[in-house]
């Protein structure tokens, strides 16, 4: 019996991405990275996988559940048996086998990081990545297991001029990438924490910031009944209105007199006025994005303390494209306390998807090659091979057909390769030292001398680049 094929799909909520989809995905973070690095965030990489003790706990518990776990290697139920459990539970199992997990995020990697290397970094320290992370999530629009993070973060101050220019490098983000009105949504976690209080349930607050978390996914009657099951009686549910009320444009200093006397709200209110007034401060933001104060704005994740952000795309459809927050305890946890650090992540994936839908790419990204060199026999492809080095010292990007088969298949690959000019030199052309180069959108072709080709390139191409 003959083997079964393999599937041609990779797993569930993974993608493979050819060479149009890569040029595109490279736009964004060459994009992202130039506004980075104006910013003075500098790069760093962390690997794949962390350690699991590193990862859980961090998230909540729905993040924990979504973590990849990785199985230990070699006979990974080893352990198990050793323990002898009697009737072993996941739960029991999951330590004993194991021991490491593919990142959810960049940031609890990011503070492991800077508390292994705290004694070489400058501080404040300002990083930025690109990288991969990894979700057990429910595959859906916008929402995939395997996906880009496009993060900056400051650790080792406590200013909330951090914040001011993080609200900043969001607005450049987008603006770099052409996406125009941005809104960017801010609230503070002390606010949340200070609604617990006022509800007599600092206890909950955990799970009555996660109920809160999910207000932009579920009509107020759900998340009603959801605060209700958590024990909140109808007049605490109508201390809840304001929130579930919200409406673009309320001011911080609106909703002060709900958390008078609550210290954690009132802080959170006077540092988000400060934010407010310091931003106002620097004038408009640039691709006309807007700060907007969202109280209900709770961020599932357990490790934010301060400002937290999310930023949405009126009219998209696409949910958040990008968020963070401020966090004062991450590096404790490796035993260095008292580095207080925010950050942000820019949602690659969703704003992929938003200019794929918008067609915002620019248009030379359309194009593979620049140049495609036709020939017709083994001196042909000498000479361009010569002319090919030369072009690519100035950073064309240019190619042949490896063999010397008919001009139709050549001419058929140049245009699969997207190609803006192709130049050929047959025998006749080698004589007279010419070269006839075809305009492929336009079909115009001209003849150039040898030495003016390099000239072709610089004033038609390397100007557009």
């Amino acid at each position: 019996m003959a083997n079964q094929a393999l599937p041609l799909t990779p797993p569930k909520g993974m993608r493979d991405f050819g060479a149009e989809e890569m040029r595109k995905r490279r736009f964004i973070f060459e994009r992202l990275r130039n506004v980075f690095l104006t910013f003075g965030f500098e790069g760093i990489e962390t690997p794949s996988m962390e350690r699991l003790d590193v990862l859980t706990g961090k998230y909540g518990q729905e993040g924990d559940r979504l973590i990849f776990k990785v199985l230990n290697s070699g006979d990974f139920m080893k352990a198990v048996h050793e323990a002898q459990l009697p009737e072993p539970s996941s739960k029991q199992m999951q330590g004993l086998i194991s021991e490491k997990a593919m990142r959810y995020d960049l940031t609890i990697p990011f503070a492991r990081f800077v508390s292994a290397n705290r004694g070489t970094l400058p501080f404040p320290f300002k990083r930025h990545q690109i990288q991969a992370v990894w979700r057990a999530d429910q595959p859906q629009k916008g929402r995939y297991r395997e996906f880009y993070q496009c993060d900056v973060d400051v650790v080792g101050s406590r200013s909330l001029w951090q914040e001011v220019e993080l609200i900043r490098v969001f607005a450049e983000g987008f603006a770099a990438l052409g996406i125009q009105g941005a809104q960017i949504q801010i609230n503070h976690r002390g606010l949340l924490m200070g609604l617990a209080e006022r509800l007599g349930m600092p206890e909950k607050a955990t799970a009555l910031i996660g109920i809160l978390d999910k207000s932009d996914k579920l009509p107020n009657d759900t998340l009603l009944d959801l605060f209700r099951k958590e024990g909140l009686s109808e007049a605490d549910l109508a201390l809840l209105e304001p929130l579930l009320n919200w409406l673009p444009g309320i001011s911080p200093q609106a909703i002060k007199p709900l958390f008078s006397g609550f210290e954690n709200a009132e802080k959170g209110i006077e540092e988000l006025e400060l934010v407010f007034d310091r931003c106002l401060d620097l004038g408009s933001l640039p691709g006309n994005a807007s700060l907007v104060f969202n109280p209900r704005l709770a961020r599932g994740l357990d490790y934010y303390t301060g400002c937290i952000f999310e930023v949405l795309l009126p009219g998209s459809g696409l949910g958040s494209l990008g968020g963070g927050g401020r966090y004062d305890n991450l590096t404790e946890m490796f035993g260095v306390p008292d580095l207080s650090g925010v950050g942000i992540s820019f949602g690659a994936e969703r704003i992929y998807d938003y200019m794929q839908a918008q067609n915002a790419w620019p248009q030379d990204l359309q194009t593979g090659l620049d140049y495609f060199f036709l020939h017709f026999d083994e001196e042909g492809a000498k000479v361009a091979q010569r002319f090919m080095l030369k072009f690519r010292e100035c950073g064309a990007r240019c190619d042949m057909f490896p063999e010397a088969v008919k001009i139709q298949k050549q001419m058929k690959y140049a245009n699969q390769r997207q190609t803006k000019f192709v130049v050929s030199i047959g025998e006749r052309e080698r004589e007279n030292q010419e070269a006839s180069v075809k305009d492929m959108q336009s079909g115009e072709q001209i003849t150039l001398a040898w030495d003016n080709l390099l000239h072709h390139f610089n004033s038609e191409t390397h100007g557009h680049r």
